[in-house]
């Protein structure tokens, strides 16, 4: 389930996923996305470390409709279990939706 809180000009979103511990969007005031992400398993803390480092920074609109075929590109998913693809795939998602709430704001 979703965790929202709201401060002056800051607006924070946490939601858990099956592959990491917890991911966490904060819209930053200059209207970017700061995505903050944390994981027990190493490989998944790189994937998430990954993601983070394409997506967190962005403008909301950037990040909704980002093309994210790098990870088609470099082959990513043949290296991956189905488990950890599927989980990789939920949390590209999950940060896009992020992009598409914090655009509505």
């Amino acid at each position: 389930l979703c965790e929202t809180s709201i401060a002056p000009k800051t607006v924070k979103f946490t939601r858990p996923l099956l592959i990491i511990a917890k991911l966490s969007a904060e819209l930053n005031n200059e209207g970017k996305v700061i995505f903050t992400a944390d994981s027990d398993a190493i490989i998944t803390k790189g994937l998430v470390a990954l993601m983070i480092r394409v997506l967190s920074d962005a403008e909301p609109m950037e990040i909704a409709g980002a093309d994210l075929r790098f990870l088609e590109v470099i082959g990513l998913n043949a290296h991956l279990s189905p488990t950890r693809s599927n989980g990789l795939l939920s949390m590209v998602k999950q940060m896009k939706m992020y992009g598409l709430v914090f655009s509505a704001r």
